[in-house]
């Protein structure tokens, strides 16, 4: 069995690389049960066949690929959103959002839970929501601190899943969604428009795709 391991792995798999890999994963949790559960609840509300269909085909597409977010990009429908800041964004068929709920949802949600110590945020903003990725990934994270989120998403559909996906939380922050900054700064006072903490990876990962 030996025989059949390169030279070159033997060399890899040393007790130094273990234990580093070791580290970078131990801060690596599992879903949050109540997430799970909300995902599911989503998921079993598509009755109809068809959707179930391209659910599970646009799944599966983001799952295979090493740049889901690429995969994203170009499986969705392409109509950009425009504002007064030129285009912020994509617009999601409900179809294409629960995909992205089934697939991508849980995979942005760990990556957040690593945190500086001693940092407990209370007003947050988060710049290109989708459906609360960031959100779920904070509560879990400073249950206690939290006292405001402000949520930016252009998607209309990703707005009602994110929102639909929270239905059955208790004790949850003050939590406000918007279509765009420019409709923060507007409903906004500006003592109110100061944030903690301010999240735009999804955003930027939009970006770096486009260009």
């Amino acid at each position: 069995m030996a025989a059949l391991i390169p030279e070159a792995a033997h060399k890899v798999f040393t007790p130094e690389t273990l234990r580093s890999a070791a580290k970078q994963s131990e801060r690596k949790h599992i879903v949050p049960v109540r997430l799970r559960r909300a995902i599911k609840k989503i998921l079993r509300e598509q009755e109809k066949p068809h959707m179930k269909r391209k659910v599970l085909s646009l799944s599966e597409s983001f799952s295979e690929i090493k740049d889901v977010n690429l995969q994203l990009a170009t499986s969705t429908s392409k109509e950009l959103i425009k504002t007064s800041y030129g285009d912020i964004g994509l617009k999601y068929r409900d179809d294409e959002t629960v995909a992205y709920v089934a697939s991508r949802m849980p995979a942005y949600t760990l990556p957040v839970r690593r945190r500086l110590p001693g940092f407990s945020p209370a007003r947050v903003l988060d710049f290109g929501s989708g459906t609360g990725s960031v959100l779920w990934a904070l509560r879990e994270i400073w249950p206690r601190s939290l006292e405001r989120i402000n949520l930016v998403e252009p998607s209309k559909s990703m707005q009602r899943a994110g929102q639909s996906l929270l239905q059955d939380l208790k004790d949850l922050p003050l939590i406000h969604s918007y279509d765009s900054i420019q409709a923060l700064t507007q409903n906004l006072e500006k003592s109110d428009r100061e944030h903690d903490l301010v999240v735009a990876v999804c955003w930027i990962l939009f970006q770096s795709i486009r260009r």
